[in-house]
């Protein structure tokens, strides 16, 4: 999977131009071919247009020859990760893969906002008590649900400060 991190975003590969170059060669000739050239299995990875022409134009003042495949993402992964943060590759290629699912860093938010909602209903329950038993109960329920929310909030913060 061509996928990496920018700013704790994941960005997809745009192209990988197959070349026969090594790690030490990129390294050596970084000038010409560019920074942002990931020597893989496949092929040298680039992200963008700009990366690509750059690395061609170099390889093709070094006389190596290459074959440029543009890469298509599937739009579901595009999708996946829009609007999220991560802390790794490792995470977002786990969340592409739904091994977990959203990122840490959405995972708080979410909590919060469940918390919200939790006590906007019991807040509106609260209201309408009476001497309903099974309005009680509800309320109870959802006090319940809104602790347990709390101390799964309060255990990812103190998890995220200690790292």
């Amino acid at each position: 999977m061509h996928v990496a991190m920018v700013n704790d975003r994941a960005i997809f590969a745009a192209y990988i131009v197959h070349a026969d170059v090594s790690k030490e060669f990129l390294r050596d000739h970084q000038e010409e071919v560019g920074d942002y050239v990931k020597a893989t299995p496949d092929g040298l990875v680039v992200w963008d247009e700009k990366d690509r022409d750059r690395l061609t134009e170099g390889l093709t003042k070094l006389g190596i020859p290459y074959t440029v495949e543009a890469l298509v993402h599937p739009q579901e992964h595009r999708d996946k990760v829009k609007g999220h943060k991560y802390k790794n590759r490792d995470e977002i290629i786990q969340h592409l893969k739904g091994e977990i699912e959203e990122s840490e860093s959405a995972i708080v938010p979410n909590l919060k906002k469940k918390q919200k909602e939790h006590e906007e209903k019991i807040k509106g329950f609260d209201k309408a008590k009476g001497d309903n038993g099974k309005l009680q109960q509800r309320i109870v329920g959802l006090e319940v649900m809104v602790a347990d929310l709390t101390a799964r909030l309060a255990a990812i913060e103190a998890a995220s400060k200690e790292v």
